[in-house]
């Protein structure tokens, strides 16, 4: 909902750049509060409701932000499709930052089971059950409910260790970093854009994946 961008546009800002916000979510109520927060923030910003794996239609940038830990989001066939969107929407000098949790890591040394409390506070009691693993995407089903408001909703979420999140921007991006060592959120970077693979290279999926 645009915090990582509008935060990043503003300590640009502060340090003399004149930096060009674009931020895109394919929810458009994303966008709406996006546009409310950047206001908000005094940044000046284009945003707009589209899919991040067309967002190189938009041209290219000096930095490509991919913030708030989205990829649970992309399954594995998803997953490449969004990078090969990332890199060709990124200057040749320019860089991709992904900010994400390890989460293989997570689920293997915190306790992540079948039952799992998401969110307990004032007002809201939200507990997610394992439905069901889809092995031709890597896609884990959860249903997750508000045992208050009894609001509930099936989620899709597909999980990968920082290390092969890397490894996959690797495939992308010449040179590759990995900044952060705590327990949970890092930042993977990307610099010098390969453009061998490009995202009209990856549109026509497997046919097992569009049979399904």
């Amino acid at each position: 909902m645009g915090i990582g961008g509008v935060a990043l546009a503003k300590t640009l800002q502060e340090r003399g750049y004149s930096p060009r916000l674009t931020l895109l979510d394919i929810r458009g109520d994303a966008i709406k509060e996006a546009e409310k927060f950047s206001t908000e923030e005094g940044v000046t910003c284009r945003c707009i409701a589209g899919d991040a794996l067309e967002a190189y239609s938009l041209g290219r940038f000096d930095i490509v932000l991919l913030y708030g830990a989205p990829l649970p989001h992309f399954d594995a066939w998803m997953f490449p499709r969004l990078l090969a969107s990332a890199s060709e929407a990124t200057k040749d000098n320019g860089i991709l930052v992904i900010e994400e949790m390890d989460r293989v890591y997570f689920i293997f040394t915190k306790g992540f089971k079948d039952f799992l409390v998401e969110s307990m506070e004032e007002g809201r009691f939200v507990v997610s059950v394992h439905k069901e693993y889809d092995h031709l995407r890597d896609v884990y089903r959860r249903f997750g409910v508000d045992l208050i408001s009894g609001e509930s909703v099936e989620i899709e979420l597909t999980f990968r260790s920082i290390a092969t999140i890397a490894s996959f921007v690797w495939m992308f991006y010449e040179q590759v970093d990995i900044v952060g060592g705590d327990d949970l959120i890092h930042l993977i970077i990307g610099k010098k854009p390969r453009r061998k693979i490009m995202p009209r290279d990856l549109k026509e999926l497997p046919s097992f994946y569009t049979k399904r």
